[in-house]
């Protein structure tokens, strides 16, 4: 089993994504599983189990995600409210 992290989580925190991931891939809920978490200055996680850190993965239906990151990006903008209705932007 392969593995390969870099992080600047705690060591507890990674500790137990890796075992998380490693447990989901021994059950076989997942082949591997490749899995990054990152904020806008760093890479926070970074882990590989099973599979190649550079594997590349058919990715499919990315509207609903492509669509609340740029949803939560106007919010950070203080351009749209969560509360606001759906009729003050679209007829």
């Amino acid at each position: 089993m392969s593995q390969m992290r870099t992080t600047t989580l705690s060591d507890n925190g990674c500790s137990e994504l890796d075992a998380l991931l490693q447990t989901r891939v021994e059950q076989g809920d997942v082949p591997g599983v490749v899995a990054v978490i990152a904020n806008r200055e760093r890479t926070l996680y970074r882990g590989a189990f099973d599979t190649p850190a550079d594997a590349i993965f058919r990715i499919a239906s990315m509207t609903k995600p492509i669509t609340s990151v740029a949803f939560m990006m106007l919010k950070e903008q203080g351009l749209i409210d969560l509360d606001d209705e759906v009729s003050r932007y679209l007829p």
